[in-house]
């Protein structure tokens, strides 16, 4: 169905796909995986025709698409979706799965009927399958992570692909709707015949739906084949699936930086350079293998995360991980009383005020809250402990601009109450914004090191050490 030979692709010399071959069968459910950084959302681009390779070839059932604008790819039979959701937040779920319809029969330019007249039983019959039929008429921006994920995944049928390529199908999802998440596509992928192309960094969604994987490290391809035999491969083990322990691959290479009261130090830098990996090893999740973690004078390097928690730091990180079967308030709850009582000013209701949306959805599951919510939500816990140090963990990602704005403006008020903040985050206008100075990571070392506004005001190094 599918056939990728050669692919290279590079930005200013950094070399994102690095001659990438291989070919996902009619009907089959391949995944294609790496760390962060490794060149599948790029891979996805060129073959669904947002980039053009450097070189290399594309085939979509022997036909040679390389370079063909993604509107034609489409309509031969190969749609997606993208790491951070993408539909129209004001329109109903009905509007949404209507539009893409109207879109790909070519009724868009029909200015001479009535929109609501066209595939009324088509749209109905996708959203019931997609078991979003009780919410046809709810707007889509209000809806969950989960269901807008779901809304997309109808937007990319609406076209009746024979190839679906699916970009971090249940990143930012909890653990319930990821469960439904991978029930769903593969009972579409059957029902539909469809041949199934994702990335994914959960690995429990890949080895579970997955009859062929794909591994990517540094834009190469280091292994191909049948979940058993990629789970078993050394090198795969060594650079991603046991990248938590690390083994001898060095992530970090004398990574030294300092945070003082109430500052706003941000981590930047492109994909898989080493910053959660920074964040991680502060927190005690991926204790260093040398050097040392000092806070407020004592050395605290490889104490576990609780107490480095209980020592006055707080962590956000990057997947939100709120408890999804509980409510709004019940998740801030449970947070004020594991963090003992400590006094400060961040109560329930101080988050509350702060986060004026939680508490509308107080008795609200977490699990049913859109992205936005949930990760004001994961702010508002962490506060409710009093940390003295606030680790953020790439906050932005994956909300719609809006969204983003509003969270700008919440951190930034944190900020001139006088916490102290770490951030770790690629958007480069949102950390500009909040930080005090700056350390710019790449390749797991620091290449930038200086107050913020040095780097707001030279866009030819902003160009240099942070553009793809």
């Amino acid at each position: 169905m599918l056939e990728v030979h050669d692919i290279k692709k590079s930005f200013d010399g950094f070399a994102a796909v690095a001659g990438v071959s291989f070919a996902a069968e009619r009907r089959q459910i391949a995944a294609v995986i790496g760390p962060n950084g490794a060149g599948k959302s790029t891979l996805f681009n060129i073959i669904t025709g947002h980039l053009r390779p450097d070189a290399g070839r594309v085939w979509l059932a022997g036909r040679d698409i390389t370079g063909a604008a993604p509107h034609r790819i489409c309509r031969m039979g190969m749609s997606r979706s993208f790491q951070h959701t993408s539909i129209f937040p004001r329109l109903t779920v009905f509007e949404n799965v209507q539009a893409a319809y109207l879109a790909h029969r070519g009724q868009g330019a029909n200015f001479w009927s009535r929109s609501d007249t066209f595939y009324r039983d088509e749209t109905d019959a996708l959203i019931a399958s997609l078991g979003l039929g009780g919410k046809a008429h709810v707007a889509g921006g209000v809806l969950s992570h989960g269901n807008q994920k779901q809304v997309e995944l109808g937007i990319a049928l609406a076209s009746d692909p024979d190839i679906l390529l699916l970009d971090e199908p249940t990143a930012g999802m909890s653990s319930a709707e990821t469960r439904e998440t991978i029930e769903l596509l593969e009972r579409l992928a059957g029902e539909r015949s469809l041949t199934l192309l994702f990335t994914e960094h959960d690995m429990e969604v890949v080895f579970s739906i997955a009859q062929k994987i794909a591994v990517l490290h540094q834009g190469r391809m280091i292994a191909e084949g049948r979940p058993e035999d990629v789970r078993r491969d050394p090198e795969v083990r060594r650079v991603y699936l046991g990248e938590r322990a690390y083994g001898q691959s060095h992530v970090l290479f004398d990574v030294s930086l300092e945070v003082g009261k109430g500052q706003c130090v941000c981590l930047m830098g492109r994909n898989g350079v080493g910053k959660t990996t920074t964040i991680r090893s502060i927190m005690g999740l991926t204790p260093p293998s040398a050097g040392s973690v000092i806070w407020k004078g004592a050395d605290i390097t490889g104490f576990p995360p609780h107490r480095v928690a209980r020592a006055g730091i707080g962590f956000v990180p990057d997947d939100r991980r709120v408890f999804a079967e509980l409510t709004t308030w019940e998740n801030l709850d449970v947070a004020q009383r594991v963090s003992g009582g400590r006094q400060g000013p961040w109560t329930i209701e101080a988050v509350c005020e702060l986060f004026p949306n939680l508490n509308e959805l107080r008795n609200r599951q977490a699990g049913c809250l859109s992205g936005g919510e949930q990760q004001m939500l994961t702010i508002a816990r962490t506060l409710v402990g009093n940390p003295e140090l606030l680790l953020l963990d790439e906050p932005s990602e994956g909300l719609a601009p809006l969204v983003v704005d509003h969270l700008l403006e919440r951190i930034g008020q944190l900020k001139r109450q006088g916490l102290t903040i770490l951030l770790a985050e690629q958007g480069v206008e949102f950390s500009l914004a909040l930080a005090d100075h700056v350390y710019v990571l790449e390749k797991g070392a620091v290449r930038f090191d200086g107050p913020a506004a040095a780097l707001r005001d030279d866009t030819a190094l902003q160009h240099r050490l942070l553009a793809l």
